[in-house]
């Protein structure tokens, strides 16, 4: 197992993330029940199949981020354990999740696109975990470095 830490996570930022890719993910998983292609067969696999295998590491986050806000903190330290060989499923679940949002951008969705804050913020997110699953350092958020 390998210890994840995301080093000055802001609070509500990871939390209004987390509800958004949950609404993202139940939008594709329902479209896929009807044989329905509205994402490409890659995309429902990465969301459903994979992220779904990681549901106990993301309920375990949003619960550490859920009670940070409730002691009053805007940021914090959130961390969890990945099994080493988990890289391979945090990469088909990024790309899966840019799918999803591609289609979302593109209207063959419902859920909305994700603001450009919130792509920046998941972005790091996702850096930080095959990062650290690789061996590298945790480095702390900085909305700073957003990009355009």
């Amino acid at each position: 197992m390998t210890l994840v830490r995301y080093l000055a996570t802001p609070v509500e930022l990871f939390i209004e993330l987390q509800e958004v890719l949950d609404g993202l993910q139940r939008e594709v998983q329902i479209s896929s029940f009807d044989g329905g292609h509205v994402v490409a067969d890659d995309v429902v696999d990465g969301i459903v199949v994979q992220r779904e295998k990681l549901s106990e590491v993301r309920a375990a986050l949003y619960q550490q981020a859920v009670d940070a806000r409730r002691a009053g903190l805007a940021v914090a330290d959130l961390e969890a354990e990945l099994p080493d060989d988990s890289v391979e499923r945090v990469l088909a679940v990024t790309a899966a999740m840019r799918g999803a949002e591609r289609a979302a951008d593109d209207g063959r969705l419902l859920s909305p696109p994700v603001s450009g804050e919130l792509r920046h913020f998941q972005t790091w997110l996702f850096d930080q975990a095959e990062a650290q699953l690789r061996g590298g350092p945790a480095t702390p958020y900085d909305a700073g470095a957003e990009g355009p």
